[in-house]
């Protein structure tokens, strides 16, 4: 035999009716002594198959041998035959099938909507690479019933983040908001996605959630070798290609999402001296500091993703090693001008108008920037047993510059407020996940599959800066700038910094029975899930004794402005000392927490007829947690037992 004239089958056989996996289901060439059985995951693979046309035979107990023919292996390529098997029926003969080497993923989602005893729905990896969409979050809504805020956030029918919950192979992730109970979607690229899963109501085998669940579910045995590249561009109206698109500058590596120190405060605010005393300390200190708090204007650039993902399997120690690599990166630019924002309240329960309290005119501009990884590792040992390894890390940089001038008549009419506000937030995601499966026959064919995940999440908003002012145009036109802090908020500036570690682990039982001559499962399994959080926050404000200045920023924070070098200090008196900075932070925003969880479930899926089918589930949950900002201690013990009937149609549905 001529090396490099042999080819390769794969495929999967599964139940025709219910589209479950067929363990143990025996494929063969005929004609010849080549063949494989199916593994755990139904999946089979004939090796080193000589070039040409074939018949393939498949069987299993209590189903009809399938024959199918025209099987064609060409030299170095894999041909995908994915196998259906009907339950035996009286009077059938076998059955003989043209061969057609095409797997349709969106048929095998719709089997299993139909088949599941929890209402769900999903969307498959071909139904992604068809619409073109990058990240999850811009595939996910789709789905029916699903809808997605601002880009990152999932409202499963109507309800909002706090209940949903998003995992990852079935383990919790930590979300990167301490504001929101779910995950922001955006971070995972598609070309690294298997499927998508939402689930609409409870099933005890699910994290908990109240409106809906979405599992994110990766890649692990790609069929062939496959290397996808893609690149996009966007144009938008309002910030593409736009002159006057509001930024500010920052460090070199904001275009990765990275904040390269620039943003870092020279100090610790606790280690700030209190004024009056050491003045030479603070006016040193106060010098420091980043001098920028006024954004300006730049070209804006078009909107672009990229995207590289890789994918094969081969042998390693005479078994199959499945691996997915996949990178993104993704900049996004976002720009309004000539917004309005208004604050209107009634005087009293018999006003007829309502009073302006206060009204701006707003500018914003927001760049993000998203970098996305993900590295998949399975490893077969035999058709009985598959070990799993997932890599993920993604991290965002969101560089916001915001300006917004108008008046405030509830502090004082004719008076003109001028507010800025720049802002760059990193949220970076590293979960690493171990997960295996399991089939025992000897033990009733028994199935076990089970995970550990341990995931850390970080959030940081490094020097948020805060700069308000105001004055009183004359009839000329001059005006006379002034920072008063009896009015509104002096300049300030921020560093906040979240840390979050989540540990689940989780194994699952399934134990099939014949119930009223029907498929029947028991399902049982534990479940751990541990959370730490821990968030800092430290503030500095601007202070000076001299309230008025010439309007602009940049002199406003010059180091001639600054302590003991004013122009108006008088070093005798020490009065009219300049700007100079202080520490302002609130110990109570900063918290420690943590939370355990510790669940087991009991489910029997009975089948009483086709159409009719119950189950009955019994769980219990421990949950212990603890914040220290309040000193909030819980211990609580629940148990619950429901009872579930459901009527199916036989109708198939309807493929797109």
């Amino acid at each position: 035999m001529v090396f490099g004239q042999q080819g390769t089958i794969r495929g999967k056989v599964s139940d025709a009716e219910t589209g479950e996996e067929l363990i143990g289901a025996a494929v063969l060439i005929e004609g010849t002594v080549q063949g494989a059985s199916a593994d755990l995951d139904g999946n089979y693979n004939i090796k080193n198959v000589n070039a040409g046309t074939y018949r393939l035979r498949c069987s299993f107990i209590s189903y009809e041998t399938q024959v199918i023919t025209n099987v064609e292996v060409k030299p170095n390529e894999v041909t995908l035959i994915d196998i259906k098997l009907a339950t035996v029926s009286l009077g059938l003969e076998e059955v003989v099938v043209t061969a057609k080497a095409v797997r349709d993923t969106e048929s095998a989602l719709l089997t299993m909507q139909k088949k599941s005893a929890s209402v769900m729905d999903g969307i498959s990896s071909q139904q992604i690479s068809k619409s073109g969409d990058s990240d999850a979050a811009a595939a996910v809504k789709r789905v029916t019933g699903v809808s997605v805020e601002g880009g990152k956030y999932v409202y499963v029918r109507g309800l909002g983040d706090r209940y949903s919950k998003t995992t990852l192979n079935g383990a919790e992730i930590p979300g990167l908001d301490p504001e929101r109970n779910t995950v922001q979607m955006d971070i995972f690229p598609t070309n690294a996605i298997e499927s998508m899963i939402v689930y609409k109501s409870f099933s005890p085998n699910l994290n908990p959630f109240a409106g809906g669940l979405i599992d994110i579910v990766t890649k692990d045995f790609p069929e062939t070798f496959n290397l996808t590249f893609s690149a996009t561009y966007e144009f938008n109206t309002q910030s593409s290609l736009n002159d006057n698109f509001l930024t500010y500058d920052g460090g070199k590596t904001d275009w990765l999402g990275f904040d390269d120190g620039t943003r870092n405060f020279p100090v610790n605010a606790i280690d700030i001296p209190l004024y009056p005393t050491d003045r030479d300390a603070i006016d040193a200190t106060t010098m420091k500091f980043n001098k920028i708090m006024e954004p300006n204007t730049k070209t804006s650039f078009l909107n672009q993703s990229y995207g590289l993902a890789v994918g094969d399997q081969f042998t390693l120690f005479g078994k199959p090693l499945g691996y997915n690599i996949g990178l993104s990166y993704k900049s996004e630019e976002l720009f309004f001008d000539d917004g309005e924002r208004g604050l209107y309240k009634l005087t009293d329960a018999n006003a007829q108008v309502l009073n302006t309290e206060q009204k701006y005119n707003e500018t914003a501009g927001q760049t993000e920037t998203l970098l996305g990884s993900l590295v998949s590792l399975n490893y077969k040992f035999n058709n009985s047993n598959k070990l799993g390894y997932v890599l993920l890390y993604n991290h965002s940089g969101i560089k916001n510059a915001f300006y917004h001038i108008g008046e405030k008549p509830s502090d004082e009419i004719g008076m003109i407020i001028q507010n800025r506000e720049l802002g760059f937030q990193e949220r970076s995601i590293l979960a690493n996940q171990l997960k295996g499966e399991h089939f025992i026959e000897s033990w009733g064919r028994l199935k076990i599959n089970w995970i550990v995940s341990y995931t850390k999440s970080k959030q940081t908003e490094p020097d948020l800066r805060f700069f308000t002012n105001s004055y009183y145009p004359d009839a000329i036109g001059d005006a006379q700038f002034e920072i008063n802090p009896s009015k509104y908020k002096v300049p300030s500036r921020f560093n906040r910094t979240m840390n979050e570690l989540n540990l689940d682990s989780k194994i699952h039982f399934e134990l099939p029975f014949t119930f009223l001559g029907g498929n029947s499962k028991f399902n049982f399994g534990v479940a751990y899930v541990y959370k730490d959080r821990e968030f800092t926050e430290e503030k500095i404000d601007y202070q000076a004794q001299v309230q008025y200045y010439n309007g602009s920023v940049s002199d406003y924070l010059d180091d001639s402005n600054i302590g003991q070098n004013h122009p108006m200090y008088d070093p005798i008196t020490r009065q009219n000392y300049g700007l100079y900075v202080q520490n302002a932070t609130d110990t109570r925003n900063s918290y420690t927490g943590f939370q355990s969880v510790i669940g087991g479930y009991a489910m029997v899926d009975l089948q009483f007829t086709p159409k009719l089918r119950s189950y009955c589930t019994l769980n219990s949950l421990k949950v212990r947690s603890y914040h220290c900002c309040n000193l909030k201690f819980r211990l609580q013990y629940m148990g619950l037992a429901r009872i579930k009937a459901l009527y199916r149609d036989d109708r198939e549905p309807v493929p797109e």
